[in-house]
């Protein structure tokens, strides 16, 4: 890595942060908790800036799939009949 720019660097480590962000949003939809959508909503989203940044369309591509996913799952997820037991 000595020889890639230091912008890749910070990448990588934002990289990680918005992971942990979609990581712990999951685990907090699992709870039933909607703040774990936030999180999930923003760590794809901050995923398609750095595709974006780093001109990588696999990356920013997906992201937007995967945000459609989100949107469709919280749609889905709020719905009253999801919360009897």
């Amino acid at each position: 890595m000595d020889n890639l720019p230091a912008s890749f660097e910070l990448y990588d480590q934002l990289g990680h942060l918005f992971y942990a962000f979609i990581f712990i949003g999951t685990y907090l939809v699992a709870q039933k908790k909607r703040i774990g959508w936030v999180l999930r909503f923003a760590g794809e989203a901050s995923w398609c800036v750095i595709g974006v940044q780093m001109g990588m369309s696999s990356i920013w591509l997906w992201g937007v799939v995967f945000l459609f996913n989100d949107a469709f799952g919280y749609y889905k997820w709020r719905d009253p009949e999801n919360f009897k037991t």
